[in-house]
């Protein structure tokens, strides 16, 4: 069963439980707008499931996304799909403290794709075919970058729904490295998933922890943000939301909930990430926050695996990128590296 429906995506998820108790099939439930293509996924990854070819439905229509759209089960079927890598820097060292996996598609004839061309809502039954491979694959890098001396802890986007299946613990499990240097892996969810279902979280993060995963909350900073929730979340990180964190430093509200968020997760014990860092005014007022790490084009932006483990074993780029950033703290000023915009492992 497929549910289709303009409600709101906590009751679609109480009827999708209600119907899987009763003993029914229930694929990931799909919210009004849709495109086709987020149709046609969830029945193909439902047929990929079973073992079954996934049906040749109508393509998607490209003027959805403003450009030529590439068929998520398509990317995958023809392993385009690869993770790109952006590094995290801890304000007290100014060096890489982990990384986040990104989601790039290398296409044959458009060169490599951002995800905004080829993801679907987050809500499509796609996204557990894609959340496998993102695990499978961060994993594997993970593997390359410890055997080249580069043990860095990773972090992975899951959207709620994936997240929530019985079988995502399974996979974990079976996935993670068995390397005694293994730091372990932060899966991050959104702020807005995680007020749909903080019990169901809480029982999420628990089974994961015996893996040595933990759940870090992503974009917060958000319209619907509340602060007061945070104490109920296992949670160990708090990623602030580029939206509040760029032109903190001039803009007296966004510095007002960056400081009241920090302030907040320092009191629960969680350590937090500013993302989207890309000027040293900002990242002055950050430090001066007490936040503890930052990602941006200020340091770094997303690269292929050989790229960021040549970055971290040569240093150079970095050792340059330090001497700037201090430099420009001293009064210097400091201008956006050129690149593309940050991206996405899943959903963004």
């Amino acid at each position: 069963m497929l549910l289709i429906s303009g409600r709101d995506y906590a009751t679609l998820s109480d009827i999708q439980r209600i119907g899987e108790q009763r003993g029914l099939t229930m694929l990931p439930p799909v919210q009004k707008p849709f495109r086709a293509a987020d149709i046609k996924n969830s029945l193909a990854a439902a047929a990929a499931h079973e073992g079954q070819p996934p049906s040749k439905g109508p393509a998607p229509d490209p003027s959805d996304k403003g450009e030529a759209w590439i068929d998520p089960v398509e990317a995958l079927q023809n392993r385009w799909l690869t993770l790109w890598y952006q590094a995290k820097i801890d304000l007290k060292s100014l060096t890489v403290c982990g990384a986040e996996a990104l989601l790039r598609a290398r296409h044959p004839e458009r060169g490599i794709v951002s995800p905004t061309n080829f993801l679907p809502a987050r809500n499509s039954g796609v996204y557990q075919p894609l959340t496998k491979f993102v695990v499978l694959q961060a994993m594997a890098d993970w593997e390359n970058f410890a055997a080249q001396g580069q043990p860095l802890k990773l972090s992975i986007n899951v959207p709620l729904a994936t997240l929530q299946l019985p079988s995502f613990v399974e996979l974990i499990r079976n996935a993670r490295p068995k390397r005694p240097n293994f730091p372990g892996l932060i899966i991050e969810v959104t702020e807005g998933e995680m007020l749909l279902d903080p019990s169901g979280i809480r029982e999420i993060a628990t089974q994961l922890k015996l893996y040595n995963v933990a759940l870090a909350i992503d974009d917060f900073g958000g319209a619907r943000s509340s602060l007061a929730w945070l104490r109920d979340l296992p949670c160990v990180e708090l990623n602030l939301d580029r939206g509040c964190v760029s032109g903190c430093a001039a803009d007296s509200a966004k510095q007002l909930v960056c400081a009241a968020a920090i302030e907040l997760a320092h009191g629960f014990g969680l350590t937090v990430c500013a993302k989207g860092v890309e000027n040293v005014e900002d990242l002055r007022t950050l430090i001066d926050l007490g936040c503890h790490s930052v990602q941006g084009f200020l340091f770094a932006k997303p690269l292929d695996p050989v790229s960021f483990v040549t970055m971290l074993i040569g240093r150079s780029a970095e050792s340059a990128r330090q001497a700037g950033i201090r430099a420009a703290m001293r009064g210097v000023s400091s201008s956006r590296p050129d690149g593309e915009a940050d991206g996405s492992a899943i959903g963004r």
